[in-house]
């Protein structure tokens, strides 16, 4: 075997190496994605089915109540940051987004908000912000190759 043909396979080899490593990185960053998403959506359900009958089929908040959309807000402020520091998929951001619009239009909801002034600076943004609000100022390439 000549030392070209031998060249040729190591450097193929390597390639395929590079290319093994780079997937690797690709499936761990999935997979952290996916593990913060489940983290914040079991506190979503830990602080949502803690609200009282009165509030969810009245329409009336207890004072516990408050106490519990507080968290909810603290949660979606969480959420904001983690999609700012570019820990959140894009996706995701954009389902989460739109459910919190659609949350914090619950007038018990906003008028915990406007009471808490000038806190949730994140919160605040996504209730007023434009319809595609996106918090990481990333180009859309990056967006891609990190999977976020």
């Amino acid at each position: 075997m000549s030392n070209e043909t031998i060249s040729i396979i190591f450097q193929s080899i390597t390639l395929l190496a590079v290319f093994a490593a780079v997937w690797q990185l690709f499936l761990r960053s999935t997979a952290m994605h996916r593990g913060m998403e489940m983290a914040f959506v079991q506190r979503y359900w830990e602080i949502m089915d803690r609200r009282s009958p009165q509030l969810v089929i009245d329409c009336k908040p207890t004072p516990e109540d408050e106490l519990i959309i507080l968290q909810y807000l603290r949660l979606c402020e969480d959420e904001y940051d983690h999609r700012r520091l570019g820990k959140l998929p894009s996706q995701t951001w954009s389902s989460w987004r739109d459910a919190m619009r659609e949350q914090l239009s619950d007038p018990h909801f906003a008028e915990i908000l406007q009471k808490t002034a000038p806190h949730y600076p994140g919160v605040r943004q996504v209730v007023a912000g434009a319809p595609n609000l996106d918090p990481h100022p990333r180009s859309r390439f990056i967006q891609l190759w990190q999977g976020s």
